[in-house]
């Protein structure tokens, strides 16, 4: 019986501290004051991303394509394709833009992790190269 009481116990404190903890943090949400320059910075992000998600969005749908004509009754190597493309899509678009990034993209269009793939295979040796 006694443990059953310490459990109970045990069950209330976490729930008030877990109460209390959200309490807290809604309380400071409705302490933050925004400036209209952070306003405007907010919009204009996401107005870049949604530029960002209208690219990714149309590079999706070629994918897809691409995935269905190359296997069209394996539908599991469709997404799992496009899937790794996507990721890799996406490691491209965070990479600087330079002269290796834009011949890799020019050679392998389409092709997210061919591009990938060169791209790191180029830079290492361009490394080992000026070294």
């Amino acid at each position: 019986m006694v443990e059953y009481f310490k459990s109970a116990l045990l069950i209330i404190t976490i729930g008030i501290l877990v109460f209390s903890c959200s309490v807290e943090e809604q309380e400071r949400k409705e302490l933050t004051i925004e400036s209209p320059t952070d306003r405007w910075t907010k919009e204009e992000k996401q107005s870049e991303v949604v530029k960002i998600d209208s690219n990714r969005i149309e590079v999706e749908l070629q994918l897809k394509q691409k995935a269905r004509k190359d296997w069209p009754n394996d539908f599991i190597t469709q997404e799992y394709w496009v899937s790794q493309q996507l990721e890799d899509y996406e490691f491209m678009r965070s990479i600087p833009n330079d002269a290796l990034k834009a011949e890799v993209e020019r050679n392998f269009p389409l092709d997210y992790t061919t591009q990938k793939y060169w791209y790191g295979e180029q830079s290492r040796a361009r490394n080992r190269m000026s070294n």
